[in-house]
């Protein structure tokens, strides 16, 4: 501010004198060529212009003036030609009667630089917005706006203390007139949400479309279909049993792990209830459903298992040796006598034993299996006992007819 009061004040001496002009702590200031401060009727005559012109002969180069309604203009005349005030070369910079400022700048050079890259003082540009009032009525905006199309903004704005907000918004492919909206929000918390104003979580991603696409998807260019995705999704992906469901798919091989002693847990729960543990994979491999506590087991289970066929594969040796010869059968008696005894068949854990410590299905069916062909030779041989005295009773009643 202080630097435009002191160029306005230049200005105004050079109004008294024609050679030189003092103005405050600075230098004397000498204008070797002529200059001019006269109203030209000639000059836009719906809107007259004043203000001051630096010619050289009979060409006007530069002109610091002022349109009726129009604002403090900075202008570049018609350099090297001949003295045309109707027509304007490049308008530099232009301050409106309501304080807008714009700059003009060819192409190829920055049109505002901020700082020096010969050393390392902090600089800093600052847009300043008002205390009051607050919320997004106090937002102030850098936007970037292409003639005929849309618009993108960068835009912040205070809370009702110390708090402020960062949003980023564009505008649509087929958004009328161009104006944007907002699709990324950075709150004063450190929230960061795309598709909300309002995020609850350090980043959340968020739509309104039925038919949403992925919400998130992770490409890795350097292998093939490497992809993954989080979201809701139609399409016909390979995972083919999850559409239009929240689900994480993956093009290739999807690998879920816990870093260190970490275990991996699986949660699900309707409405607003805490969701319990329904299924768990320990660091050891273990694997609980129903429960984090699997013991020594591979897989516990807490709850019934149903199923079409269980085949079990580690039940050896499996019992055919009961029909090869050497086997030794328990004697009736002897077996009697164990059963008698210990209230179980040999061989067969206890009622206590399964209780305290379950059962393997495998070893299970491979003992009961042993019992059942033990029993079959046990009905063989009492068949043969039968045929025997079958016929020795065929025989004596024969004798006793004759």
């Amino acid at each position: 501010m202080r630097k435009l009061t002191l160029f306005l004040a230049l200005c105004a001496g050079l109004l008294s004198q024609q050679t030189k002009a003092q103005i405050g702590s600075f230098d004397t200031i000498y204008l070797n060529k002529t200059y001019r401060n006269n109203i030209f009727s000639s000059f836009y005559s719906a809107n007259f212009r004043s203000g001051l012109t630096f010619q050289t002969g009979a060409s006007i180069n530069s002109a610091i003036s002022n349109y009726a309604y129009l604002g403090f203009q900075f202008r570049w005349l018609a350099n090297d030609v001949a003295v045309d005030f109707t027509t304007d070369r490049d308008l530099i910079m232009k301050l409106t009667p309501v304080g807008d400022l714009s700059v003009k700048k060819s192409l190829n050079a920055p049109l505002l630089t901020v700082g020096s890259a010969t050393d390392s003082n902090y600089y800093k540009l600052v847009v300043v917005g008002p205390n009051s009032p607050y919320g997004p009525e106090s937002r102030r905006d850098l936007s970037y706006e292409f003639a005929g199309a849309g618009k993108a903004i960068v835009r912040s704005y205070r809370g009702g203390s110390w708090d402020t907000y960062l949003q980023f918004l564009t505008s649509g492919v087929n958004n009328t007139g161009g104006e944007p909206s907002v699709k990324m929000h950075i709150g004063e918390d450190g929230n960061v949400g795309i598709g909300t104003t309002a995020p609850t979580n350090h980043l959340q991603l968020a739509t309104s479309a039925a038919n949403n696409p992925n919400m998130l998807n992770i490409v890795n260019t350097g292998i093939t279909n490497s992809q993954m995705y989080i979201g809701n999704t139609t399409s016909n992906y390979i995972v083919t049993n999850q559409r239009d469901a929240n689900i994480i798919e993956s093009y290739r091989d999807l690998h879920l792990s816990a870093a260190n002693a970490g275990s991996i847990y699986f949660e699900t729960a309707r409405g607003n209830t805490t969701a319990p543990v329904r299924m768990t994979i320990l660091n050891d491999g273990s694997v609980g459903i129903g429960t984090a506590t699997t013991g020594t087991n591979k897989l516990a289970v807490e709850g019934t298992i149903a199923a079409r066929r269980v085949k079990v594969t580690s039940a050896n040796p499996w019992p055919d040796y009961v029909f090869h010869e050497g086997y030794q059968l328990p004697r009736l008696n002897d077996l009697a006598h164990y059963i008698a005894q210990y209230k179980h068949l040999p061989g067969i854990p206890d009622a206590a034993a399964i209780q305290q410590e379950g059962q393997d299905l495998g070893e299970m069916n491979r003992k009961l299996l042993e019992k059942v062909e033990e029993l079959t030779l046990y009905i063989i041989e009492q068949h043969k006992r039968n045929d025997e005295q079958q016929a020795q009773i065929d025989m004596l009643l024969k004798q006793l007819k004759h």
